[in-house]
């Protein structure tokens, strides 16, 4: 059955994957460059030249000169106007904790709801830990690149406790929990509909910290996950827009990261390995977004 979940789940970041790929290349390139700098200049050509341009209609010396000059950028240079870095500087800035953009529309967001880890283990001593649902937390603020693309800075807390641990095809109860505190940079792919209701997916890549503490009942010993590893996640949403300003949804997330340690200790003793650990959760959670 966990093999199953697996392969439904990776056939669904594949999914993602496609979808981001075809709004990037939808997406709008030369609009912010001719609509910028170029544009204020060919503004204050054409109040130079307007008589410049009645005088000489017949001949079209002057149309041919604007048309020429609304293509900077675009056609003639490949978008170079020098605003990329400009963009990329915006972008950064609007992504900090406290951060402002002067270009962009941004938000932030809070959300909550239910997770479940899944159960993990795997060697000759340790058959795998069960554990039980559990709930997410987390805010997010973003940036809107254009209609329907955004990034967004995560921040995310995630609880479980752990119900047993299984060793010889016998189940020990455990008692303990097991926490995930991630940060994570995702691309949404917004899909704009003439209705109130919009879907959107995304892809998520971060740092995630497992911090977990687990006493076998009456055996004196531990069980210790805590370490840093590389964190990701596919996003799968509904949003429901309430106003211009403020925006209701709903998400189902896969989670997870690269394996990490799990150690043994007897009470007071020194801890040693015992078993790779990899956290994969499945998420389902409700939020709010407020627009700038």
């Amino acid at each position: 059955m966990i093999i199953l979940k697996k392969k439904f789940c990776f056939a669904t970041l594949v999914f993602i994957s496609v979808a981001l790929v075809s709004g990037l290349a939808q997406s709008q390139i030369c609009t912010d460059c001719a609509g910028s700098d170029v544009g204020l200049q060919v503004s204050e050509v054409g109040s130079q030249y307007a008589e410049i341009a009645s005088e000489h209609t017949e001949i079209g010396e002057a149309g041919g000169y604007f048309e020429q000059a609304t293509t900077c950028g675009c056609e003639q240079s490949g978008c170079k106007c020098g605003q990329r870095i400009a963009k990329l500087r915006s972008i950064s800035r609007a992504l900090r904790p406290f951060g402002n953009s002067c270009g962009y529309e941004t938000y932030r967001s809070v959300f909550g709801g239910w997770s479940e880890l899944e159960d993990e283990g795997g060697n000759d001593f340790l058959d795998g830990l069960d554990f039980n649902d559990g709930f997410i937390l987390g805010t997010a603020k973003g940036i809107y690149l254009n209609d329907n693309l955004r990034v967004e800075r995560e921040s995310s807390w995630r609880n479980n406790s752990v119900a047993s641990v299984n060793s010889g095809g016998i189940a020990f109860p455990l008692s303990g929990r097991m926490n995930n505190f991630s940060t994570m940079v995702n691309v949404i792919r917004d899909f704009r509909t003439d209705y109130r209701l919009q879907p959107y997916v995304g892809l998520g890549l971060g740092a995630s910290r497992q911090d977990g503490e687990f006493s076998v009942d009456g055996l004196g010993i531990d069980l210790d996950a805590d370490d840093w590893a590389l964190a990701y996640q596919g996003i799968v949403g509904l949003k429901y827009v309430k106003s211009c300003r403020v925006s209701l949804f709903a998400e189902y997330r896969y989670f997870g990261n690269t394996e990490t340690d799990l150690d043994i200790s007897s009470v007071g003793g020194p801890r040693s390995f015992l078993s790779d650990f990899e956290y994969t959760a499945q998420n389902v959670l409700f939020g709010i977004q407020f627009k700038r």
